[in-house]
C-alpha cells in the first residue's frame, strides 16, 4: 500500500469513518507484532504490545502530520511501545538461551537454513532489547539508518554507533577471540 493510500484512508477514519482503521491494522500487523516480538521476545506479550500500538496509533492518528511515512511512525509507536513494555513489566522467566557455540570453522555453512535461524535467534537473544530492534529494524524490516534515526529518536550518527556496536556483538559470539586477544583483555 503506498502513501497516498494510507493517507486517503488516514483522512477516512479522521472524518468518523473509524472502521477504515481495520486496513490499516491489516496492512502493518505483521510488520510490527515482528518487531514487538524481537524486542519482548515472548509470543503473548508481542501480542499484547501490538495491540498496544495499535491502539496509540489510532489515537494519536489526529497528531500524524504525514511529514514522515506513516509507516515509520507507526515504527516509532511499536519500538518505544515495546522498550517501555519491558521497563515497566518486567518478565518473572527468561527465555533467553546463553550457549552460543563457536561457529568459526564453517559450522555455520554446513547447518541446514531452519538450524541457522534458530542459531541466529540466541545470539540476538543475548543483545539488549533495544539493541535487538535496532537489529531487527535494519535487517528484517529492511529501514534506512535515517529511517531508524527518526523511530527511535537517536541523532544519525548514534544509530550508526549503535548498529556497528551491535554487529560487533554479533560477530563475537560467533568468532573466538585468539590467544593475543584474550592476553590482552587481561
Amino acid at each position: 500500500m503506498d502513501n497516498a493510500e494510507i493517507l486517503h484512508i488516514i483522512s477516512r477514519i479522521r472524518s468518523g469513518e473509524t472502521d477504515a482503521f481495520r486496513v490499516i491494522f491489516r496492512e502493518y500487523q505483521q510488520m510490527v507484532f515482528g518487531l514487538s516480538l524481537k524486542i519482548v521476545r515472548q509470543r503473548e506479550l508481542a501480542e499484547e504490545v501490538t495491540q498496544d500500538t495499535f491502539l496509540k496509533a489510532f489515537k494519536a492518528l489526529p497528531q500524524f502530520k504525514g511529514q514522515s511515512k506513516f509507516s515509520t511512525w507507526l515504527f516509532q509507536i511499536g519500538y518505544f511501545t515495546s522498550i517501555n513494555y519491558l521497563r515497566k513489566k518486567r518478565p518473572v522467566f527468561s527465555q533467553v538461551e546463553t550457549n552460543v557455540p563457536d561457529l568459526s570453522d564453517g559450522i555455520l555453512e554446513e547447518m541446514d537454513k531452519a538450524s541457522q535461524r534458530e542459531m541466529i535467534g540466541r545470539a540476538l537473544s543475548r543483545l539488549k532489547p533495544d539493541e535487538r530492534g535496532l537489529i531487527t529494524l535494519y535487517y528484517l524490516d529492511e529501514l534506512t539508518t535515517e529511517e531508524i534515526a527518526r523511530i527511535t529518536g537517536l541523532s544519525l550518527s548514534n544509530v550508526k554507533v549503535k548498529m556497528l556496536r551491535c554487529r560487533e556483538k554479533l560477530r563475537d559470539m560467533f568468532v573466538p577471540k585468539t590467544k593475543n586477544e584474550l592476553n590482552s583483555s587481561v
